[in-house]
């Protein structure tokens, strides 16, 4: 799956397609840090802590969207869908 594909499937996921799971620290602190993976696709699943959104794949981190230069809709998406499930997690 290339790049492109991967933040494709992601923006166009809701957040009920995902599974948010405990973060450590960040998230019982109520920080707001956070880990969620696609449920259609295990391979697929997203870190979050302040400002930035991490992609991972296969367990490799593949992108970095800085929450704050989210500029293209899938950008926004993206922050969207963390924000959504940032809400379900609380």
């Amino acid at each position: 799956m290339d790049l492109r594909q991967l933040r494709e499937e992601i923006a166009t996921t809701p957040s009920d397609g995902w599974r948010v799971l405990p973060f450590g620290d960040v998230g019982a602190a109520g920080g707001s840090g956070g880990r969620a993976v696609l449920t259609g696709d295990v391979d697929i699943s997203l870190e979050w802590s302040g400002e930035l959104i991490d992609v991972f794949y296969r367990g490799a981190m593949v992108d970095r969207l800085p929450v704050s230069a989210a500029d293209l809709d899938w950008e926004r998406d993206i922050v969207q869908l963390v924000s959504d499930l940032q809400e379900r997690n609380v």
